[in-house]
């Protein structure tokens, strides 16, 4: 089995720092499984090609491009992995000479331009972190999906569209992105839109020319190069002040926040209505759950989950609307 040679390992450590840089093989053992079925049966007949031969962590833009570099000279193969939530076998590696580019450590947020109402963040950004730095200035990103505040904003955007309970007036998560800075597979880098021209100008994310920002926006999954900045658009938050969470897990509705929950005894009665609610331009998001879902979701546990099924504890059939002094029309 080939490996990567030492002197290649040692380019690599000059290049994002000693401390990250790993060939050690209880890491690289972490990094060679997940879920997905595909991954089971390889590990069961002990494909070693699942193991990469080495992990790197950048922090910068500087240091992927250096990276990228270095294993088109050595003829390095290079997997991505953005936030790790892989259940699909596309971060484990299927050749030999491969090593693994995790991006945790670029998760900073490098400028928040109030002005222009834009926040200019490294691709391990979380949630959280954007609505942290983001409140403390009256805005908000438009969104959070139905998943936990530690999940990567961009990684999910991309991922998934970033389809989150709000879509209704601030639309898919994936309109909020305005440009890339992206690290191509030579070690090019590469800024799309206006920000090509004037870095962090959030201008028009279009052109000039062609509209190269569609190239990463769904689908890629690191193939064609690395994101490595992202400006993303940020909103007038309009709940007003946020309460205080009194008791954990259980925070109040902002004040000019109302949430209105309607059940129905047929689907297409549901269908219809969230149709005509929606196409209205009320509220900023209209939701639609089955029963198995709410089953699922709302329940901390998988027993639990199967019980308030079984009981009929959710509804068949319902939509709930928020409404917060926002409407689009």
């Amino acid at each position: 089995m080939e490996l990567i040679e030492p002197h290649v390992l040692q380019a690599l450590a000059e290049v994002v720092g000693s401390d990250f840089v790993s060939d050690d093989n209880v890491i690289r053992q972490a990094y060679s499984r997940d879920p997905h079925p595909s991954i089971t049966v390889r590990k069961m007949n002990k494909d070693p090609k699942t193991i990469p031969d080495a992990i790197v962590l950048p922090s910068t833009t500087e240091e992927v491009q250096g990276v990228m570099r270095i294993c088109n000279r050595y003829e390095v193969n290079l997997i991505i992995m953005g936030s790790g939530d892989n259940l699909t076998g596309v971060c484990i590696p299927k050749r030999t000479r491969t090593i693994i580019l995790d991006l945790k450590r670029m998760n900073k947020i490098l400028e928040v331009d109030e002005e222009n109402k834009v926040i200019r963040m490294q691709p391990w950004v979380s949630y959280s972190q954007v609505q942290a730095e983001a409140m403390k200035r009256g805005l908000w990103n438009g969104g959070t999906p139905a998943a936990p505040a530690s999940n990567n904003l961009i990684s999910n955007v991309l991922a998934y569209g970033g389809d989150w309970q709000t879509s209704l007036a601030y639309g898919l998560g994936i309109r909020g992105v305005l440009a890339f800075t992206v690290v191509l597979p030579n070690g090019d880098v590469i800024r799309t839109g206006s920000h090509g021209i004037t870095a962090g100008d959030p201008t028009y994310w279009y052109g000039p020319g062609p509209d190269l920002k569609a190239l990463w926006e769904m689908g890629a999954f690191g193939g064609i190069g690395v994101i490595t900045e992202v400006l993303y658009k940020l909103h007038t938050w309009v709940g007003g002040e946020w309460p205080q969470e009194e008791v954990y897990g259980h925070p109040p509705l902002p004040k000019n926040h109302r949430v209105y929950w309607y059940r129905f005894d047929k689907p297409e009665k549901a269908i219809k209505a969230g149709h005509e609610i929606c196409y209205s331009g009320i509220g900023i998001g209209c939701n639609l759950t089955m029963k198995s879902v709410d089953s699922l979701v709302g329940e901390s546990h998988h027993a639990m989950s199967i019980k308030r099924f079984d009981e009929n504890f959710y509804e068949p059939h319902f939509m709930y609307i928020m409404l917060a002094g926002y409407s689009p029309r």
